[in-house]
């Protein structure tokens, strides 16, 4: 399933989630303009995962719920495109690009 909302650089605020057919799925709470945190919410409101990002790493921890670390996303910029990668730990790897 491929998922798709808006990049708000530098913006705080509430943002849709869609799946491939337009329908919102969830949102994407980013609480702060500079980007520090963010929380992401299921379909029916509930809280799912958190991200807070670590400056000196420049790095997203993702948390679910409960704080519990379920794996790390990193950029990895390009000239074209922005393109992250997603360590899971011992679930692996997955290459991530936002559009």
């Amino acid at each position: 399933m491929e998922l798709y909302f808006s990049d708000k650089f530098f913006n705080a605020g509430i943002t849709e989630i869609m799946n491939e057919a337009g329908e919102a799925v969830g949102r994407i709470d980013l609480r702060s303009a500079f980007g520090s945190s963010l929380d992401v919410y299921g379909p029916q409101g509930e809280l799912r995962y958190t991200g807070k990002f670590r400056m000196m790493l420049n790095r997203w921890r993702v948390l679910d719920a409960r704080e519990n670390e379920l794996g790390v996303l990193r950029p990895r910029f390009t000239l074209l495109s922005k393109k992250f990668e997603y360590d899971a730990g011992e679930r692996g790897e997955t290459a991530l690009r936002l559009w």
